[in-house]
């Protein structure tokens, strides 16, 4: 029944609902390709220690999810990720910036890496995962302004330099004089 008129033919109705079903098949299908590594994504944000109540389990789950993923020693990289939370415990909560930090800038000689190497290369790892591809479609709209039709014959270093000029424009002085 649609509104006041009632469907007669049964067979249009079991192709519409047929049509729909499999509809909602193929974007499910799809949706769920685009989004296969969700899972890992979402056991990755528990790196992120600063809203955190780190209790003795935290994050246990997700990081057995993680070795099957990455292909690491299960009891491994728990045992590394118990003894750094021990360590973590009572300081100020910590970012996956900070934690890169940590195991790898300046103050990366507290032996940090060398202490937890799994999960060392689980930090580096999730430190070099883009979360989005706004960036990247930013650059790519930039480059559509750059190179349009009337301006096709530019080479590539030419493209190349004009869109530096471009995405780094707040960094340069004087953008003005560098345009004249």
């Amino acid at each position: 029944m649609i509104g006041d008129c009632a469907i007669e033919n049964t067979d249009l109705n079991d192709k519409f609902t047929s049509s729909c079903v499999q509809l909602l098949d193929t974007l499910k299908d799809n949706i769920g390709g685009q989004f296969r590594d969700l899972d890992v994504l979402n056991a990755l944000a528990i790196l992120d220690l600063t809203h955190a109540d780190v209790t003795a389990f935290y994050g246990f789950n997700e990081m057995e999810s993680l070795s099957t993923h990455i292909n690491m020693p299960v009891d491994k990289l728990l045992n590394e990720w118990k003894s750094f939370l021990e360590g973590v415990r009572g300081q100020p909560g910590r970012s996956l910036p900070q934690l890169t930090a940590l195991f790898f800038g300046k103050r990366a000689r507290l032996g940090f890496k060398a202490r937890f190497p799994l999960l060392a290369r689980l930090i580096s790892a999730a430190a070099v995962m883009p979360l989005s591809t706004a960036e990247v479609e930013w650059v790519f709209s930039q480059l559509k302004l750059i190179k349009t039709d009337h301006r096709s014959s530019l080479g590539d270093k030419t493209v190349e330099r004009l869109l530096q000029v471009k995405l780094n424009r707040s960094n340069i002085a004087d953008f003005q004089m560098v345009m004249e």
